[in-house]
């Protein structure tokens, strides 16, 4: 199963949520959340399963997906 890692706006910066954090993670800056959602992707296929990230723009449009694991490779 894949887990999915969202990258998305909130006022005041990024909010990054994955399967495996209690609480969604907050950052200013969209690179060091996007850097947060693929650490959190790398860590999830060291456990064993496949990884998404899906980083969204305003109002919700997916404007990136970011595949890590088996089957998938890493997309750069």
């Amino acid at each position: 199963m894949v887990q999915i890692i969202t990258v998305d706006p909130v006022p005041g910066g990024w909010c990054v949520d994955s399967p495996f954090a209690g609480t969604p993670m907050f950052f200013l800056s969209g690179a060091k959340a996007e850097r947060k959602a693929r650490e959190l992707g790398a860590r999830i296929v060291s456990y064993g399963s496949a990884a998404e990230v899906h980083v969204h723009a305003k109002g919700g449009v997916l404007i990136g997906r970011l595949h890590f694991g088996a089957g998938f490779g890493e997309d750069r």
